[in-house]
Protein backbone atom coordinates (compact mmCIF):
# COMPACT_ATOMS: atom_id res chain seq x y z
CA UNK A 1 0.00 0.00 0.00
CA UNK A 2 2.97 2.27 0.68
CA UNK A 3 4.68 1.40 -2.27
CA UNK A 4 1.43 2.13 -4.33
CA UNK A 5 0.73 5.72 -2.53
CA UNK A 6 4.64 6.39 -3.32
CA UNK A 7 4.39 5.64 -7.02
CA UNK A 8 0.89 7.85 -7.10
CA UNK A 9 2.99 10.06 -5.75
CA UNK A 10 6.29 10.69 -7.33
CA UNK A 11 3.43 10.43 -10.93
CA UNK A 12 0.83 13.24 -9.76
CA UNK A 13 4.42 14.84 -9.51
CA UNK A 14 5.71 14.08 -12.69
CA UNK A 15 2.52 15.58 -14.00
CA UNK A 16 2.96 18.83 -12.51
CA UNK A 17 6.22 19.65 -13.91
CA UNK A 18 4.99 18.24 -17.00
CA UNK A 19 1.72 20.50 -16.98
CA UNK A 20 4.30 23.38 -15.94
CA UNK A 21 6.81 22.43 -18.46
CA UNK A 22 3.81 22.49 -21.23
CA UNK A 23 2.51 25.89 -19.69
CA UNK A 24 6.10 27.53 -20.23
CA UNK A 25 5.99 26.07 -23.40
CA UNK A 26 3.04 27.73 -24.32
CA UNK A 27 3.43 31.16 -23.05
CA UNK A 28 6.93 31.16 -25.27
CA UNK A 29 4.84 30.10 -28.25
CA UNK A 30 2.38 32.72 -27.90
CA UNK A 31 4.96 35.13 -27.19
CA UNK A 32 6.95 33.87 -30.31
CA UNK A 33 3.31 34.54 -32.30
CA UNK A 34 2.53 37.91 -30.62
CA UNK A 35 6.30 38.69 -31.78
CA UNK A 36 5.22 37.59 -35.51
CA UNK A 37 2.57 39.17 -35.38
CA UNK A 38 3.86 42.43 -34.77
CA UNK A 39 6.11 42.72 -37.40
CA UNK A 40 3.77 41.35 -39.48
CA UNK A 41 1.74 44.12 -38.75
CA UNK A 42 4.81 46.53 -38.76
CA UNK A 43 5.16 45.41 -42.56
CA UNK A 44 1.54 45.83 -43.77
CA UNK A 45 1.88 49.66 -42.26
CA UNK A 46 4.94 50.36 -44.13
CA UNK A 47 3.66 48.65 -47.11
CA UNK A 48 0.55 50.90 -46.96
CA UNK A 49 2.59 54.20 -45.97
CA UNK A 50 5.01 53.45 -48.99
CA UNK A 51 2.10 53.15 -51.43
CA UNK A 52 0.20 56.03 -49.99
CA UNK A 53 3.28 58.04 -50.79
CA UNK A 54 4.17 56.62 -53.38
CA UNK A 55 0.10 57.65 -54.78
CA UNK A 56 0.44 61.02 -53.47
CA UNK A 57 3.53 61.69 -55.16
CA UNK A 58 1.99 60.10 -58.75
CA UNK A 59 -1.18 62.42 -58.21
CA UNK A 60 1.06 65.28 -57.06
CA UNK A 61 3.19 65.03 -59.87
CA UNK A 62 -0.03 64.51 -62.81
CA UNK A 63 -1.50 68.17 -60.81
CA UNK A 64 2.21 69.78 -61.43
CA UNK A 65 2.06 68.22 -65.33
CA UNK A 66 -1.42 69.42 -65.56
CA UNK A 67 -1.23 73.04 -64.35
CA UNK A 68 2.09 72.91 -66.50
CA UNK A 69 0.36 72.16 -69.46
CA UNK A 70 -2.45 74.19 -68.98
CA UNK A 71 -0.01 77.23 -68.75
CA UNK A 72 1.97 76.22 -71.38
CA UNK A 73 -1.12 76.13 -73.53
CA UNK A 74 -1.38 80.20 -73.72
CA UNK A 75 2.21 79.73 -75.32
CA UNK A 76 3.60 80.19 -78.66
CA UNK A 77 7.31 80.64 -79.42
CA UNK A 78 9.42 82.08 -82.20
CA UNK A 79 12.42 81.07 -83.42
CA UNK A 80 14.90 82.46 -85.74
CA UNK A 81 14.04 85.94 -84.98
CA UNK A 82 17.96 87.71 -84.90
CA UNK A 83 18.56 89.53 -81.04
CA UNK A 84 19.43 92.53 -83.02
CA UNK A 85 16.28 92.83 -84.99
CA UNK A 86 13.99 94.61 -81.83
CA UNK A 87 15.10 95.37 -78.50
CA UNK A 88 11.40 94.70 -77.31
CA UNK A 89 9.87 91.25 -77.69
CA UNK A 90 6.38 92.74 -77.42
CA UNK A 91 6.60 94.65 -80.17
CA UNK A 92 7.98 92.10 -82.61
CA UNK A 93 5.50 89.59 -81.56
CA UNK A 94 2.70 92.12 -82.24
CA UNK A 95 4.42 92.74 -85.74
CA UNK A 96 4.71 88.60 -86.12
CA UNK A 97 0.85 88.13 -85.25
CA UNK A 98 -0.24 90.96 -87.89
CA UNK A 99 1.86 88.93 -90.15
CA UNK A 100 0.61 85.31 -88.98
CA UNK A 101 -3.03 86.69 -88.56
CA UNK A 102 -3.14 89.33 -91.74
CA UNK A 103 -4.67 92.03 -89.53
CA UNK A 104 -3.83 94.52 -87.15
CA UNK A 105 -6.88 95.22 -84.78
CA UNK A 106 -5.79 92.04 -82.42
CA UNK A 107 -4.84 92.81 -78.20
CA UNK A 108 -4.33 89.04 -76.79
CA UNK A 109 -0.78 89.55 -76.49
CA UNK A 110 -0.03 89.12 -72.24
CA UNK A 111 3.65 89.28 -72.51
CA UNK A 112 6.42 88.38 -74.53
CA UNK A 113 10.12 87.74 -73.68
CA UNK A 114 13.42 86.50 -74.78
CA UNK A 115 14.30 82.92 -73.70
CA UNK A 116 17.50 80.74 -72.51
CA UNK A 117 21.46 82.09 -72.16
CA UNK A 118 22.33 85.14 -74.72
CA UNK A 119 25.68 84.31 -76.31
CA UNK A 120 24.41 80.83 -77.45
CA UNK A 121 27.78 77.96 -78.59
CA UNK A 122 25.46 77.07 -82.02
CA UNK A 123 25.45 81.31 -82.91
CA UNK A 124 21.82 80.91 -82.84
CA UNK A 125 19.16 83.66 -81.95
CA UNK A 126 17.19 82.99 -78.43
CA UNK A 127 13.80 82.35 -79.00
CA UNK A 128 10.63 84.34 -78.05
CA UNK A 129 8.03 83.15 -75.18
CA UNK A 130 4.98 84.97 -76.55
CA UNK A 131 1.58 84.45 -73.85
CA UNK A 132 -1.50 85.20 -75.45
CA UNK A 133 -5.30 85.27 -73.19
CA UNK A 134 -6.39 82.21 -74.29
CA UNK A 135 -5.18 79.21 -75.51
CA UNK A 136 -7.51 79.45 -78.28
CA UNK A 137 -5.42 82.73 -79.23
CA UNK A 138 -2.40 80.21 -79.54
CA UNK A 139 -4.27 77.62 -82.17
CA UNK A 140 -5.90 80.27 -84.38
CA UNK A 141 -1.53 81.76 -84.22
CA UNK A 142 -0.33 78.19 -84.96
CA UNK A 143 -2.74 77.02 -87.68
CA UNK A 144 -2.04 80.30 -89.87
CA UNK A 145 1.57 80.48 -88.83
CA UNK A 146 2.31 79.26 -92.76
CA UNK A 147 1.38 82.59 -93.58
CA UNK A 148 5.16 84.16 -92.72
CA UNK A 149 6.78 82.18 -95.50
CA UNK A 150 4.29 83.04 -97.99
CA UNK A 151 4.94 86.86 -96.97
CA UNK A 152 6.28 88.91 -99.82
CA UNK A 153 9.23 90.05 -97.19
CA UNK A 154 11.44 87.32 -97.15
CA UNK A 155 12.97 88.28 -93.25
CA UNK A 156 10.15 86.65 -92.14
CA UNK A 157 10.81 83.23 -94.38
CA UNK A 158 13.53 82.60 -91.76
CA UNK A 159 11.39 82.54 -88.82
CA UNK A 160 9.06 80.32 -87.57
CA UNK A 161 6.52 79.72 -84.68
CA UNK A 162 6.16 76.49 -82.43
CA UNK A 163 4.18 75.34 -79.63
CA UNK A 164 5.32 76.09 -76.07
CA UNK A 165 6.29 72.05 -75.95
CA UNK A 166 8.17 70.52 -72.75
CA UNK A 167 10.76 68.52 -72.98
CA UNK A 168 9.37 65.13 -73.09
CA UNK A 169 7.59 66.74 -75.89
CA UNK A 170 10.91 68.74 -77.61
CA UNK A 171 12.63 65.09 -77.76
CA UNK A 172 9.56 63.43 -79.77
CA UNK A 173 9.23 66.10 -81.82
CA UNK A 174 13.01 66.44 -82.41
CA UNK A 175 13.07 62.65 -83.49
CA UNK A 176 10.01 63.28 -85.74
CA UNK A 177 11.77 66.09 -87.15
CA UNK A 178 14.58 63.60 -87.85
CA UNK A 179 12.13 61.00 -89.41
CA UNK A 180 10.89 63.94 -91.66
CA UNK A 181 14.08 64.82 -93.57
CA UNK A 182 14.68 61.46 -93.70
CA UNK A 183 11.30 60.69 -95.44
CA UNK A 184 12.14 64.72 -97.66
CA UNK A 185 15.75 62.83 -98.86
CA UNK A 186 14.08 59.43 -99.90
CA UNK A 187 11.07 60.76 -101.13
CA UNK A 188 11.50 64.44 -102.54
CA UNK A 189 8.81 64.12 -105.14
CA UNK A 190 6.11 63.54 -102.36
CA UNK A 191 4.92 66.46 -99.59
CA UNK A 192 5.97 65.21 -96.25
CA UNK A 193 4.43 66.79 -92.71
CA UNK A 194 3.68 65.66 -89.11
CA UNK A 195 0.57 65.98 -87.89
CA UNK A 196 -0.75 64.03 -84.47
CA UNK A 197 2.72 62.99 -83.76
CA UNK A 198 3.49 61.01 -87.05
CA UNK A 199 4.69 61.97 -90.31
CA UNK A 200 2.02 61.67 -93.50
CA UNK A 201 3.28 62.02 -97.07
CA UNK A 202 0.90 62.86 -99.46
CA UNK A 203 1.95 63.01 -103.85
CA UNK A 204 2.65 66.81 -104.04
CA UNK A 205 0.36 68.21 -107.34
CA UNK A 206 3.09 71.05 -108.12
CA UNK A 207 5.48 68.19 -108.84
CA UNK A 208 3.97 65.95 -111.24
Amino acid sequence: MAKLIENLTKSLISNIVLCKSAAGTIDYVKSELIKVQREQLKSVQETVQTEIKTEMKTWSEIARKNCDNKARSRNFIIHGVPEDYSSCPADLADEELDKILQQNNHSDIVAANRIGVKKREDGRPRPIKVTMNSNESVKEALSRANHLKKSLCTTYHSWFVAPDRNREEQATHKKLVAQLKEKISAEPSKYHYIKDGKVLSVVNAYKR
